[in-house]
């Protein structure tokens, strides 16, 4: 067994803890599963979540509000699963279980400088001493899987905006003869080569690294990582580097002679969509608009369901409208089900949905342009109880007042998300809560930051024209099943507009809930809407 090996290397080499996490070398948010190694110590698939083994053969997931009760049901039985709440930090919780006086490894290359940097903090105040690892032990007792050659392909100007040269050009302007700025965000690399690869699920990034100098720069893709590293230690220039987006074990590469920029140029950038970004973003996401309102049709006309029936669908939708992938694992949860935030239909062999189910669906998909799609939609199979429309309302209610907030100077994501939280937390819906941030940013990846629209210092970010985001308010019991209800908007000549134009499920809303500048919002965007 995998934790009985991992605890004879602990016991063998006179360590207390093994940190495991759920990336890989290159820092992604979504990592194949065959290369996570949290996922093969602890069995649970979901795209964030560390692992934590001690000597004695204990291991403590760690997970945030939405995976909850997916962790609960996947992982394996000798797995603790801490759940951590709005606010807490993963950090913070681990640290929780370490014992004063004691050793901990880690793998350098598998987390950021950033997170070192408040890991060694935090964990110096018990006398913890931090052990690097040259490599990830959970490899050495699990096949990895086989590198396969991935088609990188080229973005044409009309819907980058810019050239690649052009985006390049403007980030070497800041560069002096001797500094050479170290790219190893993924999203990032992608954009400024205005190249995408659709090789891998959840991406359409590219596995590169890369090198700008004042006139020229370089870029290493995954099969050429001896020659990056060959080159970052032969380099006589200055490196300049954003902390929380080098890893670690980068970062041990260039310490010597480097520098970290406070600012990151290339994300606000990035960001900052153009009318070219944009327009390609309305196209992409009137396709996403029509496989969501096929999928209502289906389930209001349907005499019986099941959710891996409707995932199906939607996937099949999805391509027949030229997706080239999914830009996230469909979430197609009904029933009880849907109070979870990341449900996964693997969790169910062949789950029935009944009558008066919510049947939440929250889905996107990668075009042409390799820019992520993202929405969701609540649907009511059968006849829904009282509950459920009130349920459903003050969560529309939430979504419609934060996507209508007024955008004066000074109003962040922070703002957005306190106006739809405030709702639904004075709503007086016992039992029910609203345990993650109100959206999240969107570009590349499906989560993009900046901006954020949370109730964490993220969220203070500024909002600039050109931004593209979610707003995504939701409220969730166990017991009884959640309601999410997600627009991806964009910031314009100081307005919020919606990409998203499905409606919103008229079964489920209980007018005498809303009140009459609700009523006439609601309305318009049920009359402009498919």
């Amino acid at each position: 067994m995998l934790k009985d090996n991992l605890v004879d290397f602990l016991i063998k080499n006179n360590y207390d803890y093994l940190l495991v996490n759920s990336t890989n070398e290159f820092l992604v948010e979504y990592n194949e599963i065959e290369a996570n190694a949290r996922f093969h110590l602890t069995g649970f698939s979901g795209s964030t979540g560390e692992a934590l083994l001690n000597k004695s053969g204990e291991v403590y997931l760690f997970v945030d509000g939405r995976y909850h009760k997916q962790a609960d049901n996947q992982a394996f039985s000798y797995v603790n699963v801490v759940k951590m709440g709005l606010g807490e930090t993963f950090l913070a919780s681990v640290a929780d279980k370490i014992k004063d006086n004691s050793k901990i490894a880690i793998v350098p290359n598998k987390i950021s400088l950033n997170f070192f940097k408040n890991l060694s903090k935090t964990l110096s105040q018990k006398n913890v001493e931090i052990i690097e690892l040259a490599k990830d032990v959970v490899f050495d007792h699990v096949q990895p899987k086989t590198q396969k050659t991935v088609q990188i392909v080229n973005i044409p100007e009309k819907i980058t905006g810019l050239s690649s040269k052009d985006k390049i050009t403007n980030i070497q302007f800041d560069l002096g003869d001797d500094e050479s700025l170290l790219v190893t965000n993924l999203e990032q690399i992608a954009w400024l080569l205005n190249k995408r690869s659709f090789a891998q699920n959840f991406s359409s990034s590219f596995k590169a690294k890369m090198i700008i100098e004042k006139n020229d720069y370089k870029v290493f893709f995954a099969d050429e990582q001896e020659q990056f590293y060959n080159y970052l230690k032969s380099s006589k220039n200055m490196f300049l580097y954003v902390p929380k987006n080098i890893s670690y074990g980068d970062y041990l590469y260039i310490k010597d002679n480097s520098k970290a920029l406070e600012t990151d140029k290339i994300e606000l950038a990035k960001s900052i969509k153009n009318e070219n970004e944009l327009k390609h973003l309305q196209e992409c996401f009137e396709k996403t608009d029509k496989v969501v309102t096929t999928i209502s049709d289906y389930v209001n006309m349907a005499t019986s369901l099941t959710e891996q029936e409707l995932v199906k669908l939607v996937e099949q939708e999805f391509f027949k409208q030229g997706a080239t992938s999914l830009s996230f694992n469909t979430i197609l949860a009904s029933g009880k089900n849907s109070a979870l935030a990341h449900y996964s239909t693997d969790m169910s062999e062949n789950t029935v949905i009944n009558d008066g189910d919510f049947v939440l669906l929250d889905c996107g998909a990668y075009f042409e342009g390799g820019y992520a799609t993202d929405i969701t939609r609540v649907f009511c199979f059968g006849n829904p109880s009282e509950l459920a429309k009130r349920v459903y309302t003050i969560v529309l209610k939430a979504n419609l007042n934060a996507y209508h907030i007024p955008i004066t100077k000074g109003v962040t994501g922070f703002d957005i998300d306190k106006k739809a939280r405030d709702i639904i937390n004075s709503s007086n819906l016992v039992g029910f809560s609203f345990n993650h941030s109100t959206g999240h940013g969107v570009g590349i990846s499906v989560h993009e930051f900046p901006p954020s629209v949370s109730p964490s210092e993220l969220g203070k970010t500024e909002l600039k024209d050109g931004m593209v985001f979610t707003i995504e308010p939701g409220a969730y019991n166990p017991d009884f099943g959640g309601v999410r209800l997600e627009n991806t908007v964009f910031l314009k000549d100081g307005h919020i507009n919606s990409f998203s134009k499905v409606k919103f499920e008229e079964k489920l809303i209980n007018y005498d809930l809303l009140n009459e500048q609700e009523k006439e919002w609601l309305n318009l965007w049920q009359s402009e809407a498919l």
